[in-house]
């Protein structure tokens, strides 16, 4: 009794997950064809319009229509340039179509002659011809220009295994190896796996054998492989690649007298095929066709007894189950199914649409019959924010700037999730896709702790969010200064490069370690960079070297600054300056940056030399530089370096010298030179950089031993 309320349970909620699919749907028949056909092809050339094309009617027909699902009109096309039906017809890229041998006479004439349709031109041209014309062949792109063509029926009504590569640019077919068996009214797709592969199809005639082995083809070695099998062979399934690119099939013919047709449907898993939930009737001729991302629709065909059916169902690509779907107006088989849905910018659908266009309504009879089935698709709601933080720690350390960002949707609001001992500010104007915050310590001696905000989205979800907040723990200063009077500390005036020593006592019982100090302008004052790391032994003192070179006439101020376990200590630096030495910017260290790159009139190329690093130097200089020249070659400039009194010290070529483009005929090059300085005394020196095009620059450099 358990197991049948457990399964009673079960399929009603089958029931009301596929309900939705078709609740208050039906079939809408769109119009009727000119010309009733059957085994014809269909392809569709943009949202709304369909080529239908040859095919049975009473004859070979080459006649086309064009079939607008919007307008619900159904009007004639231009004609092929043969007759064809048992064809393959394939999409290219561009959405023109490629029309590939098949049956012309009714007699059993076959032609191997291929034509193109262009959708904009609205013209067949016939563009080559198959090494063998066919019937009932497979055929699939290998890529934008070549079609792998296997198998088929000749105009002998012999079975072939031959196969053959046809390129529509050029128009030729080469011969490749034969497919493993005979085959017709198989299929040939890329897999998901963007490798081509052969299935289902029959050796020969009715009741011919038909293989359940999935075959892939080699290209680079041109030959074929087994990769898989299906639980049994068929010919004449229903077929259709998913939007995922899995191939998928259902139905089919296992014997033909008596009819045995199947009920099995076959999932591509790469390189295997999952069986899915049998069809609630076995089908032969039937189509297929996708609706939405999870479901299938198989429709028509012929059942056991050789009658059209008018009947649909679903299959669910997440559970394999299958359950009933809306019935046609008509009956089909031997008809064409396609898929017409439609995607908005983001790529998710908004609307399933299947059609299903004319065919077999019995074994003797074709219906003209042209049907729709629709539905809008609700679009999911998007997923929750994705909100990346970035936290900066300030130089108080008791403030800090958090950064939220997302690449989709808003930020609606902010509040503290997992804390202790913070208070949080936001910035930024609500909604936003940006915010910036101040988080602040409540008490800032205490322990602190941020590990989630509360974030509600642009949709009034809301959700905690994981921040990455570490807070250092305040301390009490151990730092204190024990130099002279500071506004002393560099005389009463400067005239040049003036060197002083602060003395820095660390009361704490543990060394302290400083990677660098921090200057607030960092221009006339400097320290020199061999000093560093700057260790103070604990319950001790350690010097520190301090520079100034004035910019200036006057008075001239800057403050150094040392971080000790979020404690600061700032000392002020005050000096008067007699005589400007040089102005300029600063990089990464201190001051000096000077240019002299104009050349003289008429010379062929130009220098731009870069500020050096680091500045003051103690070991190593470099220096990169830049030339601009209308010679295509420029060699290695050398670098003359001399001291303030213009004695040569030393030649450089640069280590590194690159051309970086070519631009309205002139060439750009740049290079890079490490002067080593560490054997000259302190002082100010001057590296002059001369190319072979007679371009120069010369550019200042301060040395502090």
């Amino acid at each position: 009794m358990k197991f049948h309320i457990l399964a009673l349970c079960f399929l009603l909620c089958e029931i009301i997950n596929t309900h939705h699919l078709f609740a208050q749907r039906a079939w809408r028949k769109i119009g009727d064809l000119q010309e009733v056909r059957f085994l014809f092809g269909a392809l569709p050339i943009s949202t709304q319009q369909i080529l239908v094309m040859g095919g049975y009617t009473d004859r070979i027909t080459s006649q086309c229509e064009l079939i607008d699902i919007e307008e619900r009109l159904i009007t004639a096309a231009p004609p092929m340039n043969v007759a064809r039906a048992e064809s393959v017809f394939l999409l290219t890229r561009d959405s023109n179509i490629v029309a590939i041998s098949g049956l012309t006479s009714m007699d059993g004439g076959v032609t191997p002659l291929c034509e193109l349709y262009d959708r904009t031109r609205r013209t067949w041209t016939v563009i080559g011809r198959l090494l063998a014309g066919r019937r009932q062949h497979a055929a699939c792109f290998l890529n934008d220009e070549e079609i792998l063509i296997t198998g088929g029926r000749d105009e002998n009504i012999v079975t072939l295994r031959t196969a053959e590569i046809f390129n529509i640019r050029t128009g030729q077919s080469r011969s490749i190896a034969d497919y493993r068996v005979p085959i017709n009214f198989g299929y040939a797709s890329i897999s998901s796996q963007n490798k081509p592969i052969v299935l289902g199809g029959r050796t020969g005639g009715a009741n011919s054998p038909r293989s359940p082995v999935v075959y892939e083809y080699n290209a680079s070695q041109n030959s074929w492989a087994s990769v898989s099998s299906i639980q049994e062979g068929v010919a004449a399934p229903g077929f259709v690649r998913l939007y995922d690119k899995r191939v998928m099939i259902a139905g089919g013919t296992r014997n033909e007298d008596p009819s045995n047709f199947s009920n099995l449907a076959f999932l591509e898993a790469y390189p295997n095929f999952q069986v899915m939930s049998p069809l609630s009737v076995e089908r032969h001729w039937c189509t297929m066709a996708q609706w939405n991302a999870d479901t299938v629709m198989v429709l028509g065909g012929f059942d056991n007894n050789d009658q059209t059916m008018p009947t649909t169902e679903w299959i669910s690509l997440t559970s394999s189950r299958t359950s009933p779907a809306p019935t046609m107006t008509a009956g089909h088989s031997q008809f064409v199914t396609l898929g017409m849905p439609l995607f908005n910018a983001q790529g998710l659908q908004t609307k399933a649409r299947i059609v299903a266009i004319s065919g077999r309504s019995n074994n003797a009879f074709a219906t003209p019959t042209v049907e729709m089935l629709e539905a809008d698709v609700p679009l999911p709601p998007p997923p929750f924010p994705t909100i990346a933080n970035t936290f900066t720690e300030t130089n108080d350390c008791t403030t800090f700037r958090l950064t939220l960002r997302t690449t989709t949707g808003t930020i609606r609001n902010i509040e503290l999730g997992t804390s202790a001992n913070v208070a949080l500010q936001v910035l930024t104007p609500l909604p936003a896709p940006a915010v910036e915050l101040v988080v602040r310590l409540a008490n800032p001696f205490a322990p602190a702790m941020l590990s989630s905000l509360r974030i509600t989205d642009s949709l009034a979800r809301m959700q905690f969010v994981s921040v990455s907040a570490a807070f250092p723990q305040r301390r009490s200063t151990t730092l204190r200064v024990l130099s002279p009077p500071l506004e002393r500390l560099f005389g009463d005036s400067a005239t040049t490069l003036t060197c002083a020593t602060l003395l820095i006592r660390n009361d704490a019982r543990a060394d302290a370690l400083f990677p660098l100090a921090y200057f607030q302008r960092n221009i006339q004052f400097s320290a020199p960079l061999s000093q560093f790391p700057l260790r103070i032994p604990a319950s001790s003192e350690a010097a520190l070297r301090v520079c100034y070179a004035p910019s200036a006439q006057g008075l001239q101020r800057d403050t150094i600054t040392f971080f000790q376990d979020c404690s600061i200590l700032q000392i002020p630096l005050v000096a008067w300056g007699s005589v400007p030495v040089f102005e300029g910017i600063t990089r990464c260290a201190a001051p000096v940056r000077l240019r002299g790159m104009l050349p003289s009139s008429g010379e062929q190329a130009v220098i731009v030399a870069d500020a050096p690093f680091p500045q003051p130097a103690s070991d190593a200089v470099l220096l990169s530089f830049q030339a601009v020249s209308i010679s295509p070659i420029m060699d290695k400039p050398r670098i003359t370096l001399y001291n303030s009194l213009g004695i040569q010290q030393g030649i450089f070529t640069a280590d590194e010298w690159q051309e970086a483009g070519r631009e309205n005929e002139t060439y750009r090059y740049t290079g890079l030179v490490s002067l080593r300085v560490n054997t000259l005394p302190t002082g100010l020196y001057r590296a002059n950089i001369l190319s072979t095009n007679g371009a120069f620059a010369s550019v200042a450099i301060l040395v502090v031993r």
